[in-house]
């Protein structure tokens, strides 16, 4: 419930409220505490509204320091009839029990009647909220039949973006050692392949859409893993033609980078120059020695990228993770990689070098994957963490770093990736949680958490989602696939930790 007041300078501050909502309730009741200061003499009475959303208790308890002051109580229920009273020209305190089996807007009255002035406690009770509906139950492990995308095969990963321009969202399918695919998104709930066989079987890993030479048509970079470090893989670079095909343009681009060994990569904007930069994360050490180090490429007015030692940001730290993401809200894209050791976020210094403030901001340690949204709604992005033990939540506070106690954390066994979507269209980011395999479970239950949008007082509720015990979980991409507003995922299960270790495609979905 939220209470309130017209034109009361004599309330508690709205915020003082607002964390009384917030705390934590008892099992069928909530309870909210009022200050406020009345004189006798006066002709208004001070009000106080309330929502009661289902039918339960009321119980309002009014008590005053002015032992010679009488103060009077009025309960009144949607519609503005009364109720019940607390009147008694002696009794202090004055209090109103009363079951309520009307829902709506409730108020609450208090005046003095007599003895001057008196500071006043008006502790209310009635029934909790009506829980928030539960998220609509997924679709079954066929859709990714319906739609076209049904495989038992090894993955490494999905990467959407709408590379025809149609408005719809299309995705490339990277199959590590097998021929990887573009599907194309046809607005019928199905996808077609799109320019078969030209992603032929390969190392490839981590790929990525932008426009890199700005001619309006979405490009595909992907990185390759230089066969476990052991020879060269020269890295893709796919530049979309006016027919839809695509050519491999990494060598004349600069962006081969023959010995890293390629893992996750992401665009992102360093300089605001319209012209998408590249960063890839690379796996490190190499057996051979050779130096193995992330990159950071700056693209040359889309004919070229250079790779921009002067950032600081070439350095072998390893690359589970890279995200391009703006998490200061300075209009500069910063960067969140998950490296070999510890998450690293690169804060971007308006385009002039990149200083790592991970420690400075609360965190560290090692996280295979992260995500950054604004969970419990107050304009500031939160971060989400996963490792194989555990997923966090914390919250980023008003002076910038992040909450040492996370408002979620939850035990796994084989925690790998993250997705953020929302599947219910309430506005409020879910997440995601995928486990892969564990020395006795090949393919672990996974977890889709809602949201319910409370504030600071954020909370998560389990979703039921379809599962596979075939496989072993790889990653998670969202995708709204069908157009219908509500966010759905593609769910891959054929992490190659070993021979034959190829698993089915899932497209979970909701209406």
């Amino acid at each position: 419930m939220t209470p309130w007041v017209p034109n009361v300078r004599w309330l508690v501050p709205l915020a003082a409220v607002a964390l009384a909502l917030l705390a934590p309730a008892a099992a069928r009741s909530q309870s909210t505490i009022y200050s406020g200061t009345v004189t006798s003499g006066g002709a208004d009475w001070k009000t106080f509204t309330f929502t009661v959303e289902q039918p339960g208790a009321i119980a309002a308890v009014l008590d005053w320091d002015n032992a010679a002051a009488n103060l009077n109580l009025n309960l009144y229920k949607p519609g503005g009839t009364l109720v019940a009273s607390a009147s008694s020209a002696t009794a202090r305190p004055e209090k109103i029990s009363f079951n309520a089996t009307v829902t709506g807007t409730w108020k609450l009255g208090v005046k003095a009647k007599a003895g001057g002035t008196a500071n006043f406690t008006l502790s209310v009770t009635s029934p909790d909220p009506l829980p928030p509906p539960p998220p609509p139950p997924p679709s079954e492990i066929g859709v990714a039949a319906d739609a076209g995308i049904s495989q038992f095969t090894t993955t490494w990963g999905a990467n959407v973006g709408d590379y025809d321009g149609d408005g719809r969202p299309d995705f490339v399918l990277v199959r590590h050692s097998r021929v990887s695919q573009i599907w194309h998104n046809d607005g019928n709930g199905h996808f077609t392949e799109a320019d078969a066989g030209v992603l032929a079987k390969d190392d490839r890993h981590g790929c990525d859409w932008a426009d890199v030479n700005h001619d309006g048509l979405l490009d595909l970079f992907c990185s390759h893993g230089a066969q476990h470090g052991t020879g060269t893989g020269p890295n893709e670079l796919w530049l979309q033609g006016p027919a839809g095909q695509f050519q491999n343009h990494a060598h004349d681009y600069g962006v081969e980078d023959v010995y890293g060994r390629g893992r996750h990569v992401t665009f992102v904007d360093v300089n605001h120059d319209v012209h998408p930069d590249l960063y890839i994360g690379n796996d490190s050490p190499r057996p051979d020695g050779i130096a193995s180090p992330n990159r950071l490429f700056i693209n040359q007015a889309g004919t070229s990228f250079r790779d921009a030692t002067e950032y600081g940001l070439d350095s072998e730290v390893g690359g589970y993770c890279a995200h391009a993401v703006d998490f200061n809200g300075d209009g500069w894209q910063d960067l969140v990689v998950c490296g070999n050791a510890s998450i690293h976020l690169y804060r971007n210094d308006a385009g002039t070098g990149f200083t790592d403030v991970t420690t400075s901001l609360g965190l560290a340690s090692f996280w295979r994957d992260t995500e950054m949204a604004d969970f419990n709604g107050d304009g500031l992005l939160d971060v989400a963490m996963i490792n194989i033990k555990s997923v966090v939540v914390r919250l980023r506070k008003p002076d910038g770093t992040f909450a040492t106690t996370p408002i979620l954390k939850r035990t796994l066994v084989a925690g790998r990736a993250l997705a953020v979507g929302d599947i219910n269209r309430d506005g409020h980011p879910d997440l995601y949680v995928l486990q892969g395999a564990s020395s006795s479970v090949p393919n672990n239950p996974d977890y889709l958490l809602a949201n319910d949008g409370l504030g600071i007082a954020t909370s998560f509720t389990d979703v039921s989602i379809p599962e596979t015990s075939r496989g072993r979980g790889d990653d998670v991409t969202p995708i709204d696939y069908d157009g219908n507003g509500t966010t759905d995922f593609i769910v891959l299960n054929g992490a190659d930790l070993q021979k034959d270790s190829s698993g089915p495609i899932q497209l979970i979905s909701f209406p």
